[in-house]
């Protein structure tokens, strides 16, 4: 039986309106039941159950489940970027009252043509963009979403309109019976189980003869945002870049001559401040989205997102409403100019792929969709990933219990090498191509996966075109795609004679890296059909968890970044974790396949703090994150081992980008392996039959 991650965290994301809050609580409260009451804590302490069903408010925030609202993580209005937007006809007696109660409420400004406001066909209001990237604190809903992840009970952070907005109480009534059904679907897939620790866990799986495979988990996370999956780019309402001086007459025209270069200076300190806070959470940003297990998104039309909004309660003027004087951001000006322009501009890379069920991993409902729709097509991607990730675990199961190595008819070090070759030529591979490291992490998980399906040299296809197909294949349905002329002509680079993975000081001959368009086409075509013979391979299963976020997360737990330790400390052992973990991609064992993220990152941890110096609680401290002893022993030893192997492999294959089935050739040769290996020798006819093909290409 083999254990997959304990917890799954689900994104779900869309514009105002859409049903996410709904969806995300109706979800928490289906699953709730397939997932164990007794919790761990991070103190060792147990958290009892209830045998009663708990409301679904409260349901949310006990251990089996976890609902996390973007809205709680707004910032102040005042640290949020202005814009200006106009209002409507139909609002001008709102706006009216709320400009004769301004003293009341100064955080937006008024303008209007004409002799005064009652003739004022339109008004002008600046105010703060609430709506934008800048406007929540996503550094902190990062670390509550990895603090949950992790086994850190957290408070449940609620934003303070929710109980008004959605009675949940009637939310979990008015749709019992809809959560009824969805329970006895997901049951269908779930089964209780006692672990060996004594602890309830939840296994979803079948029993395939003697061999049963399972998935285990023991949380639900549901993060629910209209930001989540928005484009990582900055609003148009901020401008980080310095202001000449003439910008600035106006702002210190009031200001002393003797205070102005105080001034200037406060100033300048105030926008460097803010600009490094608007990194921050952009960073922040990204490492949530590869957080989530599987993303949601939510489109609706305007019209409908336009009419649910104005018609909630926080949304209706006082008596009946809760909306008050001053409160611009909710009316239907604000909502044309700011809110759906900016719904149109973050979500277009979604919004244009209208009709397709999933795009670059995200799984998009159908426009307009009622809550009962909604919801049975989120239960139903759930369990299709399930279904997906426990194929693929069966099958991985089987094979690495049949020994691998006994079917691969080349030497079993000459297999390590080439893996190892393969795998730096795809970090190489990402580095160049300005991948973020989670991206070319995973290319090579999925290249190591692949070849435990299919024999290293049973195929035609060489290591380095394996490499590329699976990078390519692993950019393509993450945020950050690249092209297939970006990935041949890198490729075409790094096994070139003026790659630096040969030599640090190559000579760069842009002739031994050039690719023709027949060359270019012919290579293409090749990595079109590698891709499809991986995706076959794996069952289409491109999902991995990777041990990075998770390693970050336990060093803040471990307290590693305490000023008790010596400076920069703290830092050196993050950076050398993540070394170790990077460099544990090449590992000869394999090791991201055979063991799980918590214990791959706490090995890092281990090795990082010895080598740093830092020292580290007394206990056994790395049970507190699942880790057995004799676990951790190996995977030291195995994360230790890299650099034999790559000394090894120069022995064997010398300066060489990558190990190519010629080298292997020639290694079996010397051997006594034979000359032939499966392939005929043909490998120069390929060759000839391409220069043949540029040649009458460039005729």
């Amino acid at each position: 039986m083999e254990r997959s991650l304990d917890v799954w965290t689900i994104g779900i994301s869309g514009c105002t309106s859409s049903g996410k809050t709904v969806l995300a609580l109706l979800l928490s409260e289906i699953f709730a039941p397939f997932s164990p009451s007794p919790q761990r804590r991070f103190d060792g302490s147990r958290q009892a159950g209830n045998s009663e069903k708990p409301p679904i408010e409260e349901r949310s925030t006990i251990p089996s489940t976890s609902t996390i609202h973007q809205d709680a993580f707004f910032l102040p209005k005042a640290l949020c970027p202005l814009v200006s937007f106009h209002s409507t006809p139909g609002e001008k007696p709102y706006i009216r009252a709320s400009i004769q109660k301004i003293d009341e409420n100064a955080t937006y400004f008024y303008s209007w043509s004409g002799l005064n406001l009652q003739s004022s066909e339109s008004i002008r209001i600046i105010g703060p963009n609430t709506d934008c990237r800048e406007a929540v604190n996503f550094k902190s809903l990062l670390s509550s979403v990895q603090s949950t992840q992790s086994g850190c009970l957290v408070p449940e952070l609620k934003p303070s309109f929710k109980g008004e907005d959605a009675d949940r109480q009637k939310l979990a009534e008015d749709h019992a019976d809809l959560i009824h059904i969805m329970r006895e679907k997901v049951a269908s897939f779930c089964r209780p189980q006692t672990a060996m620790n004594g602890e309830t866990q939840v296994s979803y799986g079948e029993s395939k003869g003697q061999k049963t495979a399972e998935l285990t988990y023991s949380h639900w996370i549901f993060v629910e945002g209209f930001l989540l999956f928005s484009k990582d780019v900055t609003s148009n309402d901020v401008d980080w870049e310095e202001e000449t001086d003439e910008s600035d007459e106006d702002l210190y025209a009031e200001v002393d001559e003797r205070l102005k270069p105080a001034v200037k200076d406060e100033v300048k300190r105030l926008k460097a401040e803010a600009k490094q806070v608007s990194q921050e959470g952009a960073i922040a940003k990204r490492t949530l989205m590869n957080t989530f297990d599987i993303k949601l998104f939510l489109p609706t039309s305007k019209e409908v997102a336009k009419k649910r909004r104005l018609t909630r309660l926080p949304y209706v003027d006082e008596p009946i409403g809760r909306r008050k004087l001053g409160q611009m951001w909710k009316t239907e000006g604000y909502f044309e100019d700011v809110v759906w322009r900016g719904y149109e501009k973050d979500f277009d890379w979604l919004l244009t792929k209208a009709g397709q069920r999933e795009v670059n991993g995200v799984f998009v409902r159908a426009v307009d969709a009622s809550i009962k729709d909604t919801v049975h097509w989120a239960v139903e991607v759930i369990l299709g990933v399930l279904r997906s990730k426990l194929q693929n675990l069966t099958s991985y199961t089987m094979i690495i219990n049949n020994h691998v190595a006994s079917i691969q008819p080349i030497g079993d070090l000459r297999s390590i090498i080439i893996r190892f070759y393969t795998a730096r030529l795809t970090q190489a591979a990402g580095i160049l191509l300005r991948l973020p490291q989670d991206i070319t992490a995973q290319a090579n998980v999925l290249l190591f996966r692949y070849w435990l399906v299919d024999d290293l040299m049973q195929y035609e296809f060489s290591p380095q075109d394996i490499s590329a197909a699976t990078l390519y294949l692993t950019a393509k349905i993450s945020a950050s795609p690249r092209s297939f002329r970006s990935i041949t002509n890198v490729y075409a680079y790094l096994l070139s004679r003026s790659s630096s993975l040969l030599s640090p000081v190559a000579d760069n001959d842009p002739s031994s890296y050039y690719l023709s368009e027949t060359a270019y086409i012919t290579y293409r075509t090749r990595l079109l059909n590698i891709e499809g013979q991986v995706l076959n391979a794996l069952g289409f299963n491109t999902h991995v968890a990777l041990p990075h976020p998770l390693a970050i997360t336990y060093l803040q737990i471990l307290d590693v970044f305490s000023p008790s330790h010596r400076k920069g400390a703290g830092k050196a052992v993050a950076k050398r974790t993540l070394q170790y973990l990077n460099s544990a991609l090449l590992s000869p064992q394999m090791l991201y396949l055979t063991h799980q993220p918590c214990a791959l990152a706490v090995a890092a941890i281990y090795l990082a703090a010895k080598e740093e110096g830092v020292k580290m609680p007394e206990n056994e401290w790395w049970e507190v994150f699942d880790v057995e002893r004799e676990e951790l022993g190996f995977l030291v030893v195995g994360m230790r081992s890299v650099e034999g192997v790559a000394r090894r492999g120069k022995e064997v294959f010398g300066d060489v980008a990558v190990a190519t089935r010629d080298g292997v050739r020639k290694q079996l040769v010397a051997s006594g392996g034979g000359e032939k290996n499966g392939s005929g020798g043909g490998d120069e006819e390929d060759e000839m039959m391409r220069m043949m093909d540029e040649k009458m290409g460039d005729a």
